[in-house]
């Protein structure tokens, strides 16, 4: 079953949230950075550069990003 970019990110979203604690937001740009990845490493040729290891440090560094960037849109909102 081919799923839309959204129910991609929206399915992974769940599948976070249901792991662990934290905020709706957080979750979604976790997950739209995944599966964000996923799509790049489907779409890329075959390259030697694209190991599981760089693809998992990406997503790593996409996640830290994410988690930076919903805890800067929540200090903006919070007052």
């Amino acid at each position: 079953m081919n799923l839309s970019l959204e129910d991609r990110i929206r399915q992974r979203a769940y599948f976070l949230s249901m792991s662990g604690a934290g905020d709706e937001t957080t979750f979604w740009l976790i997950a739209e950075r995944e599966v964000m990845a996923e799509v790049m490493m489907e779409s890329a040729p075959a390259s030697p550069k694209a190991t599981p290891t760089t693809v998992v440090k990406s997503i790593e560094t996409a996640c830290v990003a994410a988690i930076v960037h919903a805890s800067k849109y929540r200090q903006l909102f919070a007052s």
